[in-house]
């Protein structure tokens, strides 16, 4: 074997196994690799620190502010009575009553600041007194036959008034008229000895009709302590009276020639 090779060979029985020796030299080449390719990827890293862009302020970046709601100001109208209407009633002097609707209104008893929101009416009929009103319904007493004019203006709690809150409206109250009747008339047959309908119940002014189709002549006639209330006369067959009933009261009537002839009228006022 030739010198040069011997020098790096271990005789191992009787073959020849290369020996590993420690090279100072190598190391010291590997360990200034691994120490530049670490500080050149740390300047690569710090370099992309220093060029990330700045987060931009944006809403998911900002404190949410809740928005300032203004505050609307009042209105109100008048529901009852509308204007022009005409109001019947039974009695006079009456009570109408006076209804509002109102948006964003509280209600409140004169007195204190003023606040947007906060007020009163103030209620002038007919040009009279000026009247505090703190609710919604306000009876107006003592109303008699005739139109009416009604002003109403909202005021704050200081008793100013709102901008253009103010209403005014005229009704007018008339007196029911008594119902006029109309008289009628009922028809009363006399058959086979009797009268048909034999009951009546009737309205002072009506009229009842007698028939007479029995071939005796008969009549119908009512007589109180005296006094006739209504006689038709002797009625020969086919024969008609009529007669108007104007005493109130209940009556019996009859025919003189008939025993079996008799019946009962009730009159009302």
């Amino acid at each position: 074997m030739p010198a040069n090779r011997v020098a790096g060979l271990v005789q191992i029985g009787e073959r020849a196994a290369p020996a590993f020796f420690f090279n100072p030299l190598l190391v010291i080449l590997s360990m200034r690799r691994i120490l530049i390719f670490t500080v050149l990827l740390s300047l690569a890293l710090y370099g992309c620190v220093l060029n990330a862009p700045n987060p931009v302020p944006g809403p998911a970046n900002e404190t949410p502010v809740s928005p300032v709601t203004p505050v609307k100001s009042p209105t109100f109208t008048i529901a009852t009575p509308f204007a022009g209407q005409t109001i019947t009633v039974s009695e006079v002097p009456t009570d109408v009553e006076l209804n509002f609707t109102t948006t964003n209104l509280i209600l409140k008893t004169p007195g204190g600041v003023a606040k947007t929101g906060e007020g009163h009416f103030r209620v002038t009929i007919d040009n009279g007194q000026p009247i505090t009103v703190t609710q919604k319904t306000y009876a107006m007493s003592g109303l008699d036959i005739g139109e009416h004019t009604v002003k109403v203006e909202l005021l704050n709690n200081d008793n100013k008034p709102y901008l253009g809150q103010t209403r005014q409206i005229s009704f007018t109250i008339r007196k029911e008229e008594p119902l006029v009747y109309e008289p009628k008339n009922y028809d009363v047959v006399i058959k086979n000895g009797k009268y048909e309908p034999s009951q009546l119940n009737v309205h002072v002014s009506d009229t009842v009709t007698f028939v007479n189709q029995d071939a005796m002549p008969s009549s119908a006639q009512a007589v109180v302590n005296g006094v006739t209330i209504f006689d038709t006369k002797m009625l020969a067959n086919g024969q008609t009276a009529t007669v108007v009933v104007n005493t109130p009261g209940t009556f019996d009537f009859y025919s003189p020639t008939s025993p079996t002839l008799r019946g009962k009228i009730t009159v009302t006022d």
